[in-house]
């Protein structure tokens, strides 16, 4: 069966987003302490400062309260952001390991290091918790990402887009793969 013309350039597209995730990973833009922290930080200093436009936004495209919205979208994002910079130093420290007879003279130890890039689906229900959460732990780990986020989150893209674009540049946001949203153009994603 063929592929349509939508497909292929679809198919195209994505491969080019993650070629170049991947080439950004390789460059080492989140690799030290510093870096991860910062990114951190301004993902808190996001939830914060944008609380009204992310509260609106889960209420024009979940149809969430603002109670409901702040409880299970902002707060508990934020708490999850607090326990990774509170922790951050500590899950990036060595650990020493047990050795055996074998390697007695030697120092053994585990070396978390970032694998690379990391897919995000994210779907309808609790948009910003559940794209945020993983997120968070992606950037702890050093890890890039690539976020995708159902069609109907229309609003909730727009805020996602500003945060993305502007603040954390980062992670990549992608438009719901739907007939009625077109692909993001890599010449406007920056890495």
């Amino acid at each position: 069966m063929a592929k349509s013309g939508a497909t292929q350039r679809l198919e195209s597209d994505m491969s080019e987003l993650v070629h170049r995730t991947r080439r950004a990973f390789r460059s080492g833009r989140l690799r030290t302490y510093e870096q991860r922290r910062k990114m951190l930080v301004l993902m808190d200093l996001f939830f914060k400062e944008q609380e009204e436009a992310i509260l609106e936004a889960c209420k024009q495209d979940t149809g969430k309260t603002y109670t409901e919205v702040q409880i299970s979208e902002i707060y508990s994002s934020r708490a999850e952001i607090s326990f990774y910079l509170k922790n951050l130093k500590s899950f990036m420290k060595p650990t020493n390991v047990a050795k055996g007879l074998l390697f007695m003279q030697d120092k053994t130890r585990i070396q978390p290091q970032p694998y690379g890039v990391v897919l995000l689906i994210v779907p309808w229900n609790y948009p910003f918790y559940l794209l945020f959460t993983p997120l968070v732990g992606a950037i702890a780990a050093g890890e890039l990402s690539v976020a995708v986020l159902t069609w109907t989150l229309t609003a909730i893209k727009s805020t996602f887009s500003f945060f993305i674009a502007i603040l954390l540049k980062t992670p990549q946001l992608l438009p719901g793969l739907a007939k009625s949203h077109k692909l993001a153009k890599p010449s406007s994603v920056y890495l």
